[in-house]
């Protein structure tokens, strides 16, 4: 199963809460700084415990009002790696969450692969993101599911050698949350989880 698989599988609302047709024009992403560079031969990750539900910076989107309420640890489906998954309590009670996913491939081609199947789906493509690994990209979609509420995506996956790195924000509220600003968060999440787990997970 992909990795994009995985996140619907686990049942992240990211998706699960409205419908996935693409409402929004693109926009620049951020370039964000550049990441270590690493010879050919350093790039295969093997896996190890990382544990990323205690060292993904949450307090990051504290000031969007959103407050954890439960945390996930189950791994991705039929991949090696972990993941976490966290809910959010909103101020105006619409669901809103948070999913980091990480894995290790058996091999680049693979990886390469699972990026690939992530850039499938519904969401409106953002452009490629410089200075995340080898490969990085965002996506984005708007939904008012049954009008009960505004829902907001921003979703960040990169590549490095063997290594697939996903990030996807949702949060639902009144109004839908600018997409500048689910970019910026996102991306710095992604970018904070890129460099500690490429140093945590041991490479040859």
């Amino acid at each position: 199963m992909s990795l994009i698989a995985g996140v619907i599988a686990l049942g992240v609302c990211v998706s699960a809460c409205g419908g996935e047709s693409p409402s929004v024009s693109p926009s620049p992403t951020p370039t964000v700084a550049a990441s270590t560079t690493r010879g050919a031969a350093d790039r295969t990750y093997k896996f190890d415990v990382f544990d990323l539900c205690t060292r993904t910076d949450v307090q990051s989107v504290a000031d969007l009002g959103l407050k954890v309420r439960s945390t996930d640890r189950t791994p991705p489906v039929a991949m090696t790696g972990e993941a976490c998954l966290f809910e959010f309590n909103t101020p105006s009670g619409s669901p809103a969450s948070l999913r980091v996913e990480a894995v290790t491939a058996a091999d680049v081609d693979e990886a390469q692969r699972v990026y690939r199947t992530q850039s499938g789906g519904r969401m409106k493509p953002e452009g490629s993101i410089s200075g995340i690994g080898e490969q990085a990209e965002a996506f984005a979609l708007e939904t008012e599911p049954q009008q009960a509420f505004k829902y907001s995506e921003y979703r960040v996956h990169a590549r490095d050698g063997n290594l697939v790195i996903e990030v996807w924000l949702a949060i639902g509220g009144k109004a839908f949350t600018p997409k500048e600003t689910l970019a910026t968060k996102t991306t710095a999440i992604t970018q904070r989880a890129f460099a500690m787990v490429t140093e945590a997970w041991k490479t040859r």
